[in-house]
This record gives structure tokens, sequence and C-alpha cells, in this order.
């Protein structure tokens, strides 16, 4: 709820005996503490009521142990997000190498093609030309 370390609650306290002087303070102090009361005695009496109006509502205590299972789960979920999005990009690196590869591969078909072809011409115009 409200937490306070020590050096804070100090920095209050010398801040409120400066802002209401010595005086002041113990009758602000008493005031406050009175209040304060009243509020956790409301929050205990609206508590009461609807605990009494909901019987099956669960405790703080247990929603706040959802949340934290909610909290981790998510988290887990984020870092498979995560390693799922590093699986792809090495899929992607991995598919652009095959690319590439193949693209040379093709490159070298054509010129073995090529080629080939100038062979087959200059062996028929070599033919043509003993038949002559």
């Amino acid at each position: 709820m409200l937490s306070l370390s020590p050096a804070k609650l100090l920095v209050v306290l010398v801040l409120a005996l400066i802002l209401l002087g010595p005086d002041k303070l113990p009758q602000v102090s008493r005031q406050l503490g009175a209040v304060w009361n009243q509020l956790r005695t409301f929050h205990q009496k609206i508590e009461s009521e609807v605990r009494e109006s909901m019987p099956d509502l669960p405790s703080t205590a247990e929603i706040a142990r959802h949340l934290g299972d909610v909290r981790q789960a998510t988290g887990a979920s984020v870092a498979a997000v995560g390693r799922i999005e590093q699986t792809i990009q090495e899929i992607d690196a991995i598919a652009n190498t095959i690319a590439a590869a193949v693209e040379q591969q093709g490159a070298s078909t054509a010129e073995i093609a090529r080629t080939v072809t100038e062979t087959a011409t200059a062996a028929n115009e070599m033919t043509r030309r003993i038949g002559e």
C-alpha cells in the first residue's frame, strides 16, 4: 500500500515540524491518526459487506496470485515469440543462401548451354567443311 523508507519518513516529519510548528504538530498527528483509523475501519466495513454480498468472490491474495500467473505466462509468451523471430531470421538467411546458389547454378547452366551450342555449331561447321 504505502511504503515509506525511514529516510523518507524522517523528511516528512521534518517538513511537518517546519510547516506546522512544534505546537500544532501533536494535534495534527492525533487528527491524522484518527482519520487513518476511520479509513481503515471504513475499508474493513466495505470489505466485510462485499464478502457478505458475494461469498464466492476470490480473495485479494488469490487475485494477486492469478495476476502473477498471467504475468509469468505473458513473459514466457514474449520469450517464445523472441525465439520464433530468431528462427524465422535464420530460415530467411538460409533461404537467401539457397536463392543465391540457385541463381548461380542457373547462370552456370546457361553458360554450359551456350558453350554446348557453340561447340555443336563449330562441329557442324567442321562437318560441313569436311564434306565440301
